[in-house]
């Protein structure tokens, strides 16, 4: 049976996380002496949590291990706080979708986020969907995204000639899908417009995920 491996994007992808995460770390950096403020307008969407530890280093002069530390010890608790009050929930037509792609022997689910390993896990246990994946990449060890959907592609046990999918709502996405030679799919649910999206290079793109017959073509097809 020829398997298809579907990389998902989480935040604005699979779920609103109503600023939990940017709130999260902007209080995580504040707490390290001379970050402060260094988060602070840094255009991280749709950028790997690794990359974005980097730039706050490079703009506040504070060793990027310093940050990685707080980070790690900190920013997993903030995280669970800010969600607690700001109330994420799925993105529309997600839970759906992942209920009839988990229902096929031949689909293959992954994450290809930019989070850490550990957050995402907080982020998808928090709107109940954390059981339908158990890998995929992640933003710990890589500060691009074509190198972090690489390790989401090594993770699922993807074999040449089967198809290779991610789904996500940013330029980044798309363009990390052209790196790794996958299908790229757009979700209008972010930032980004579906005509930026196409832009960008996704094959297709959607406005969301609502429409269950329309997206699971996209992704299948």
């Amino acid at each position: 049976m020829s398997r298809t491996h579907l990389l998902f994007d989480l935040d604005q992808t699979l779920m609103a996380s109503n600023s939990s995460g940017g709130a999260a770390m902007s209080r995580a950096f504040e707490q390290v002496p001379g970050a402060a403020g260094a988060f602070d307008e840094l255009n991280y969407q749709g950028r790997t949590d690794l990359w974005i530890i980097r730039a706050v280093a490079e703009r506040s002069g504070v060793a990027e291990s310093t940050l990685m530390r707080a980070f790690r010890d900190d920013y997993p608790r903030l995280l669970r706080e800010e969600m607690s009050q700001r109330n994420p929930t799925a993105l529309p037509g997600v839970v759906a979708l992942l209920e009839a792609l988990a229902a096929r022997d031949e689909v293959v689910l992954g994450l290809g986020t930019g989070n850490w390993r550990e957050t995402a896990f907080v982020k998808l246990g928090h709107i109940e969907l954390d059981g339908y994946f158990e890998t995929g990449g992640f933003g710990d060890r890589h500060d691009n995204r074509p190198d972090m959907l690489r390790e989401g592609v090594e993770a699922l046990g993807w074999e040449p000639g089967e198809r290779l999918v991610v789904i996500g709502d940013s330029e980044h996405d798309m363009t990390g899908a052209a790196a790794i030679g996958a299908v790229a799919v757009g979700v209008a649910t972010g930032a980004w417009s579906q005509d930026e999206l196409a832009a960008a290079g996704a094959d297709v793109a959607l406005p969301d995920l609502s429409d269950l017959d329309r997206a699971i073509t996209a992704l299948l097809a």
